[in-house]
C-alpha cells in the first residue's frame, strides 16, 4: 500500500477529528481538552504555528499527526493516529518523522510528547523514532502518564 503525506488541508478536518476521536474513545482515554482543540484546529495549532498532518492512501486520509508549539524551539508531538483497517502498513512512522522533520525545519531544538500506558504500539514507535523516556509531569492532559522527549538539533 502506498501511503504519503500532506500538510493541513481545510478538507481534511473532519478526518482531523474523527481519526483521533476513534483511538482515543477505543483506548478510553478522551477528554474535553481532547474535543476543544480538535474542534478548533486553526486556534488551537496551526494559527499559533503549528502543523498537522495526514496519511493518504490514493484519496483516503487513513492517519493523521500533529505539532503544536509549547514554547519557543520546543514542540508537542499531538493527536498521532491511524484508523484500525490501515494499522500496520506505516503510516504512524511516516506521520511521526513528517511531523519530526517539519520541526527541524522550524528550527526546533526538541520535541515533547504525552501518552499513556495503554499505548503500547504507540510507545514502541516513539521510541523506535528516537524519543526517549523522562520524568512524568502531570501536564494539561489528565489522562496521560508518560512523556517523552527527542532532542532535534
Amino acid at each position: 500500500m502506498e501511503i504519503r503525506i500532506v500538510p493541513w488541508e481545510d478538507r481534511f478536518a473532519h478526518d482531523f477529528l474523527d481519526i483521533s476521536v476513534t483511538w482515543l474513545e477505543e483506548f478510553d482515554l478522551l477528554e474535553p481538552i481532547d474535543l476543544e482543540m480538535l474542534g478548533n484546529p486553526h486556534r488551537d495549532i496551526l494559527d499559533v504555528g503549528g502543523q498537522v498532518f495526514f496519511a493518504l492512501a490514493g484519496d483516503t486520509v487513513v492517519g493523521t499527526c500533529g505539532m503544536q508549539p509549547v514554547e519557543p524551539g520546543v514542540y508537542e508531538v499531538i493527536k498521532l493516529g491511524v484508523r484500525p483497517e490501515y494499522r500496520g502498513f506505516g503510516a504512524g512512522q511516516l506521520l511521526l518523522e513528517a511531523c519530526l522533520d517539519w520541526a527541524r525545519a522550524q528550527k526546533a531544538k526538541k520535541a515533547v510528547l504525552y501518552s499513556n500506558h495503554k499505548l503500547q504500539s504507540a510507545l514502541r514507535l516513539y521510541r523506535r523514532c528516537g524519543f526517549t523516556p523522562i520524568p512524568y509531569v502531570p501536564g494539561h492532559y489528565a489522562v496521560s502518564d508518560v512523556q517523552m522527549e527527542q532532542p532535534l538539533r
